[in-house]
């Protein structure tokens, strides 16, 4: 019992893991063999060896967790529902989408967000409106635009998508039937 808050952790880490491995992403957390002595799963040994239990039974970690980040909030959310309830739909940044597709799309504005700093990123489109693909009201596909994008730089944002799992539609370079105005259409694979 004592031990089942960094137990709660390490299933969560384990969870996140076994979703970016679904979406083609490296996993997040080394949950392997090889322990360095201050990571999470050296402290979480160590613990369960020696039964510290005033470490854990109280309101303190134990050292070496200081610097875990759990995921929390939105994250853990998305991650959960994404594992449980991937056809789930949801609101996600003002739009309605499956739960897997905000996962992936969460991980993405992320990556985006760190590639293209201090720019804004918008949602423009889910399931509202025409869309030549099905993926829309399906709430598989997202519509998006960053702020001052050139074409160059929409080729890296299509690679950001792509690596996330999405199939990507570069709509800055290319045209769609329904297109109105630049903009990138990232969808789940069929």
């Amino acid at each position: 019992m004592q031990f089942e808050a960094i137990q709660n952790i390490q299933n969560i880490m384990q969870r996140v893991n076994q979703i970016q491995q679904k979406a083609g992403l490296e996993p997040e957390y080394d949950l392997g063999n090889t322990v360095s002595p201050n990571s999470f799963q050296a402290t979480l040994q160590q613990a369960m060896k020696e039964g510290q239990p005033g470490a854990l039974g109280t309101q303190t970690l134990p050292p070496g967790l200081s610097a875990y980040q759990q995921p929390s909030g939105e994250a853990a959310w998305l991650a959960n529902l994404a594992i449980t309830n991937p056809q789930m739909m949801i609101e996600q940044d003002g739009h309605t989408m499956q739960a897997q597709t905000a996962f992936k799309w969460n991980k993405v504005k992320g990556l985006l967000a760190q590639v293209f700093p201090n720019r804004e990123i918008i949602v423009t489109s889910t399931t509202d409106g025409k869309h030549s693909s099905p993926a829309h009201p399906a709430g598989k596909a997202i519509d998006f635009v960053v702020d001052g994008m050139s074409k160059e730089d929409s080729l890296l944002a299509e690679k950001i998508c792509r690596d996330a799992g999405f199939t990507p539609y570069n709509e800055y370079i290319n045209t769609s039937t329904y297109k109105t105005g630049d903009h990138m259409h990232i969808q789940l694979p069929e």
